[in-house]
């Protein structure tokens, strides 16, 4: 019998005697295969005879366009395969021509084939780096970030991380982003590492991208690192000249540097104030005259003043638009706002005031971040002056629901700090944020329950049960009742508030029997509510009608009527022993 190779080589020519390959498919392989001596597994007789003829029906295949045919051949091999140099030359054309050619959908199929046959043959002979770099770019070009991690994860393992190339360019920045976004420190911190071990040469127009996400995920001694590398060679401004990475490094080694003053290292916290300083003279730097600088640099160029501190040099920087004579623009004042406010939320509010004496705008957004640092500081009384300024510039309608939720929150939570305030603080408090809410409500827009609880809370808190009715009647009433939900006990409170009222008689009979039957009726308790002991009972308002309609009263009027007045003053609600404490000790987590 003819040997396997002669069969094999019979079948062959016939193939290219019919026309169904070209001649130069006929051309001696010259790739240079290795050995079993050399490492490569035992091929037999029949094995090659098989990958010869699959490997001509997969060079058919490609030659009439079915590239799916031609990789379920190319499948059909075992891994010894891919020694076998037709079996090579075959999976080479297969993934050369998707990769030039190919779509979303054959991504998955190269990502798979080509990191399992990169891992199979890299201790032997590697597969070239333009192949691993055509892969990346090509994930990148059907916009599938994901592939980039996953071809990245097969490919850095500590038997492969030396033996194939890390992405470039575009599919690099791809890369970070995605490890960024997926919060995979190990994987990135190793990428950055390894770039900046191998020296791993970064385009110039994604050097400052790559620094950027470093930063980003919190690698601060690999972005300072790469960024010095960058700082003095070629092209050198598209690191130093970048606004976004300005003022991400500057931001960070500020926070860096008042973490080290916490823990009294002067040295370290002087050396990461210089570098961030240093940056923001790079940035200054790499512009011609400050005249001439764009509107988005100048912006950035003040924000890392207002990030070191220098609020007057921030602020000067941005008086070269007004020479300009341009219109202000919103972004101006907001970006500086954002800066300041981090820094310092009184020195912030000062700027603002500055920048509206001097014709600049500041939008809704601008408000908002600074009553976000001015509460998150614990600062109530600058709180109040940033509400008074929105208003006095008719900002308060525009404020998008964000601000409007902490306009509440910083309106109601005095309310609950066990501090007694003025009767009239109360009031209008409550009904601000009443008359806000129900226009959230109006407007289609979001109100988030833990808003409702508050307010709830606060009305309890300071003895406004009617009030506390008024928000339950226009929100939370005809609740469907889901599991855990935590209004559930918070119904159950204010059904045992307006209960000990009536029968302590500090509430009148016919108003409080009247709310009780509404809560019971229209509440997701059905009126039964857990005693002291543990024992369920249910309350019982004697069956007493609901209050008549020409008797106007929030806590009996439905929502429309109600969203169509003030709250009335309930000054007069009973003072109920005991309320304080048992508010206090109602789930924080609430708030949140």
């Amino acid at each position: 019998m003819e040997s396997y190779d002669k069969l094999a080589l019979d079948v062959f020519k016939q193939l290219v005697g019919e026309g169904y390959i070209p001649e130069s498919a006929m051309m001696q392989q010259v790739e240079k295969v290795p050995t079993e001596a050399e490492g490569a597994p035992s091929i037999s007789d029949a094995e090659h005879f098989t990958f010869v003829v699959i490997g001509t029906l997969v060079k058919m295949c490609l030659h009439y366009g079915y590239d799916q045919l031609a990789h379920d051949f190319m499948q059909s091999l075992q891994s010894t395969a891919m020694f076998d140099p037709v079996y090579r030359a075959a999976a080479s054309k297969v993934i050369g021509t998707l990769l030039l050619s190919g779509t979303e959908k054959d991504a998955e199929l190269l990502a798979g084939l080509v990191t399992s046959w990169a891992a199979d043959v890299a201790s032997v002979q590697p597969l070239r780096d333009d192949i691993i770099w055509l892969l990346y770019d090509f994930c990148h070009h059907v916009l599938r970030p994901d592939l980039i991690a996953f071809i990245h994860g097969r490919l850095s393992t500590p038997v492969l991380v030396d033996v194939y190339p890390v992405p470039q360019n575009h599919a690099l920045v791809a890369l970070l982003t995605e490890l960024n976004h997926r919060n995979n420190i190990i994987q990135a911190r190793n990428l950055i590492r390894t770039i900046f071990r191998n020296n791993y040469r970064v385009d110039p127009f994604h050097r400052a991208n790559v620094i950027y996400q470093a930063s980003q995920m919190g690698f601060a001694t690999e972005a300072r690192a790469l960024y010095e590398r960058y700082e003095h060679r070629a092209h050198s401004e598209r690191v130093t000249g970048s606004a976004m990475l300005a003022t991400e490094l500057v931001a960070h080694f500020v926070r860096i540097s008042e973490d080290q003053s916490q823990k009294l290292d002067k040295r370290a916290q002087d050396d990461a104030r210089a570098f961030a300083q240093r940056v923001t003279s790079n940035l200054v730097a790499s512009r011609a005259e400050m005249a001439k600088i764009p509107r988005t640099a100048l912006n950035a160029i003040a924000h890392c003043h207002f990030l070191l501190g220098d609020l007057e040099a921030g602020f000067r920087t941005l008086r070269v638009i007004l020479r300009r004579r341009e219109v202000p623009h919103d972004n101006d004042v907001n970006v500086l706002l954002t800066a300041a406010a981090k820094y310092s939320p009184r020195a912030a509010v000062t700027l603002l005031k500055k920048a509206l004496d001097d014709n600049y705008r500041a939008s809704a957004r601008a408000y908002a971040v600074l009553l976000h640092y001015a509460r998150k500081s614990g600062d109530d009384e600058l709180a109040e002056e940033v509400l008074r300024l929105a208003e006095d510039r008719g900002k308060m309608a525009h404020l998008d629901t964000t601000v409007k939720n902490s306009m509440i929150r910083t309106q109601l939570l005095p309310l609950i700090s066990g501090v007694i305030q003025p009767p009239d603080t109360v009031r209008q408090a409550l009904q601000t944020s009443f008359e806000t809410m129900t226009w959230m409500k109006n407007q289609h827009r979001k109100v988030n329950d833990s808003l409702v609880h508050l307010a709830i809370r606060a009305a309890v808190a300071n003895y406004r049960l009617s009030v506390a009715f008024a928000f339950w009647n226009d929100f939370f009433r005809g609740r469907v009742f889901e599991e855990n939900d935590p209004w559930f006990s918070w119904e159950e409170r204010l059904l045992v508030r307006i209960e000990r009222a009536v029968q302590s008689g500090k509430l009148p009979r016919d108003k409080g029997f009247a709310m009780l039957n509404q809560l019971k009726e229209n509440g997701i308790t059905q009126g039964w509510v857990t005693d002291e002991e543990g024992l369920k009972r249910e309350i019982m308002p004697f069956a007493l009608p609901p209050l008549p309609a020409q008797e106007p009263d929030v806590g009996v009027q439905s929502g429309d009527e109600a969203r169509s007045q003030q709250l009335p003053d309930h000054s007069a609600d009973p003072v109920i022993p005991g309320d304080v404490a048992d508010v206090d000790t109602m789930n924080d987590s609430l708030l949140q």
